[in-house]
Parts: C-alpha cells; sequence; structure tokens
C-alpha cells in the first residue's frame, strides 16, 4: 500500500507542476495584453480562468482553462488517497491508562 501511496504522491506533484504551467503560461499571456490584466490575473482568484476563456488569443487558451481547472482537483482527489493510505497502513497504538 505504501508504493501506492508514493506513486500517488509523484503523480501528485507532476500534477502540480501542470497546473502550476498552466497559471505561468496564463500570466504571461496576459501580461503580454496590459500590466492590469497580468496582476488581476496572479491576485484575483478565477480571474485567470475568466481572462483565458474570455480575452486571451492564445491558441491553446482551451487547454490551458482545463488545465487550471482539473489539475487541481486531481490533486486533491491524489493527495485525499494519500492521506487515507497512509493511515491505513500505519499501526494504531491503543491508548494505556494509568490506574493508580
Amino acid at each position: 500500500m505504501l508504493i501506492v501511496a508514493l506513486f500517488a504522491l509523484v503523480v501528485a506533484v507532476a500534477l502540480l507542476l501542470a497546473s502550476l504551467a498552466c497559471l505561468l503560461l496564463a500570466a504571461v499571456d496576459a501580461f503580454r495584453q496590459s500590466a492590469l490584466q497580468g496582476v488581476l490575473c496572479l491576485a484575483v482568484p478565477f480571474y485567470c480562468l475568466y481572462f483565458l476563456l474570455a480575452r486571451s488569443q492564445h491558441r491553446l487558451r482551451h487547454l490551458l482553462a482545463v488545465g487550471l481547472v482539473v489539475c487541481p482537483g486531481l490533486l486533491a482527489l491524489l493527495l485525499a488517497l494519500v492521506v487515507y493510505l497512509v493511515a491505513e497502513t500505519s499501526p494504531v497504538q491503543p491508548l494505556i491508562f494509568a490506574v493508580g
């Protein structure tokens, strides 16, 4: 089970890097249009997704938008799986009460 948890953790790191790459590419495209849109893309939650779907002219804008939505969701699921698998394999120590 720990091998599965380790593999899920590696995939989770890859999804995190993919999500950050999508965000970075969208932010670069936003800064090319104007500085205000670039700052909004980095500072305001979900503006980056709005920018990609409504304002961007990037040829991969739909793929980047999917990457911004899907990668964090899969990342959360995989991290929950890792926590579950690690908690399942760790032995539970019984509580010992001192009776005096």
